[in-house]
């Protein structure tokens, strides 16, 4: 999965494959996902892969914006 997020005042937001713990949560069991965190808040990003389709479910929680 390559993803890239850019922002206007953070620049490029670091993804990475581990999560904070307030996230564990939200995890959908057999999907792939990476997560970001930093001033603006945390971002966990999610894909499950069926059979000819992918599903993305994305969590925010934003403490300000990311411009």
């Amino acid at each position: 999965m390559k993803v890239q997020i850019l922002s206007e005042s953070e620049g490029n937001i670091l993804l990475s494959d581990s999560a904070p713990t307030w996230l564990w949560e939200y995890k959908i069991p057999e999907s792939r996902g990476i997560t970001a965190s930093g001033a603006f808040g945390d971002l966990l990003l999610q894909e499950t892969i069926g059979n000819q389709y992918s599903v993305w479910y994305n969590n925010y929680q934003l403490k300000r914006g990311t411009g």
